[in-house]
């Protein structure tokens, strides 16, 4: 059985990321003639309270389920599909001990 559709945890919040990435790259691009006006002004300032106050973060690391291989996030400790408990991945820069 084929689980790529499955590869973000919450899809509609996936979408709204990717979205956001979109009218930040646009708000961006704006050139310096479209910064001389007042509602572009506006709106780069709008847009920035929309973004903070969405605090959508980055997507979810994701690995797949030793068992089923479904999509799970990287530090589960069970897949929330077939239950099976496997080893929680510990990102690098976190299972690095300070000297």
């Amino acid at each position: 059985m084929n689980h790529q559709a499955l590869d973000v945890l919450d899809p509609p919040r996936s979408q709204l990321r990717a979205l956001a990435a979109l009218v930040d790259q646009c708000v961006a691009n704006l050139s310096a003639d479209d910064l001389a006006s007042e509602a572009i002004v506006r709106l780069k300032r709008a847009w920035s309270d929309v973004s903070k106050a969405m605090a959508l973060g980055e997507e979810p690391k994701l690995r797949g389920c030793p068992s089923c291989n479904r999509r799970i996030p990287f530090e589960a400790a069970r897949c929330r599909y077939c239950m099976v408990r496997s080893e929680a991945q510990i990102p690098a820069v976190s299972a690095q001990v300070e000297r």
